[in-house]
């Protein structure tokens, strides 16, 4: 999470390096995460997200009549056009033709942070780092059915391989899934996206998961995230599929709960806390990112004030 209004340009800041040797630290290792070594990954920051978000507010404002819920076959949306994504329902998730990028955006208010009440989750991304921070970047989908991601030039930079398979509908539903249907509302493909983050003052329920997924050009630097609420009372933290970082507790039906001030705690059936980061200086203005793996404060200073164990070389 965060709240500059700055648009900063997609950097090579996680190298596939530095994530193998962090999970070889932790003992997860994968052979995909080990032969990918060489290569550069890139990861779309909060920052961006936030910027992307601000954008899309504003043009919101100017006409909120003109915000379309669908994107149908044979149709795009372009990065320069004046209409560049697609929301929920709810309002609280955008599917956007971003410069180089398409994202699937988790919007947030902290509605007593003033200028930095808004703010936005990246939960999916797929792009191209090497594309010009001012591409025409669009979202394609064609009228075979097949969903592409182009750079203004027309050079791919993901698609679903969905075509001929009857795709005529892509929604974005009110949990954050991007859903393809063919016309008679069968599912075709779907980007398996959910809330990458939670508020002060919410909980992760037992059984359920907070969620970030990316997928860079080609497929170098695929990576993806979790925080999850077992059953068993287990809060952890993975990386591609691999725990990182874990709570250890083991009280059946715990849920997750980030507090008024700003600390993430697991807490049993019985309301007994049984596990708490114990980090301060929070607020109701404070929410955890977990594509970013930090609590941060939606302030001016941006402040993070806990940080999962063992991610010191996710970026900000």
């Amino acid at each position: 999470m965060r709240t500059t209004t700055r648009r900063p340009t997609l950097k090579t800041v996680l190298s596939t390096t530095t994530v193998a040797a962090a999970l070889v630290s932790t003992g997860c290792v994968t052979a995909a995460a080990s032969a990918s070594a060489s290569t550069g990954v890139s990861h779309f920051t909060p920052a961006r997200a936030t910027a992307l978000s601000q954008r899309i507010g504003a043009a919101k404002e100017l006409d909120s009549s003109t915000v379309p819920s669908t994107l149908t076959a044979c149709n795009n949306i372009h990065a320069d056009n004046p209409t560049y994504w697609i929301s929920s329902a709810n309002g609280r998730y955008d599917f956007v033709a971003d410069h180089g990028a398409g994202v699937i955006l988790q919007l947030v208010q902290f509605p007593s942070a003033g200028a930095y009440s808004n703010e936005a989750f990246g939960t999916w991304s797929a792009f191209d780092n090497n594309v010009s921070k001012d591409d025409n970047t669009s979202i394609s989908f064609y009228c075979n059915g097949d969903l592409a991601i182009r750079t203004g030039a027309g050079g791919l930079i993901w698609n679903s391989n969905t075509a001929g398979k009857g795709g005529k509908t892509l929604t974005i539903n009110n949990s954050g899934n991007l859903v393809m249907t063919t016309a008679a509302g069968a599912v075709v493909w779907q980007s398996g996206s959910r809330a990458d983050g939670i508020q002060a003052n919410s909980v992760l329920p037992s059984g359920q998961y907070l969620h970030y997924n990316q997928i860079s050009y080609n497929g170098q630097g695929s990576y993806n995230s979790s925080l999850s609420m077992y059953t068993n009372g287990n809060l952890a933290y993975s990386i591609n599929g691999k725990t990182v970082w874990q709570t250890n507790t083991k009280v059946p039906g715990s849920h997750a709960a980030l507090t008024t001030s700003g600390q993430l705690m697991v807490i049993s059936p019985a309301g007994k806390a049984v596990w708490s980061s114990r980090n301060g200086y929070g607020s109701i203005n404070t929410g955890f990112d977990t594509g970013a793996a930090v609590i941060q404060v939606a302030n001016s200073a941006q402040t993070i004030i806990w940080r999962v164990p063992g991610t010191d070389f996710i970026p900000n």
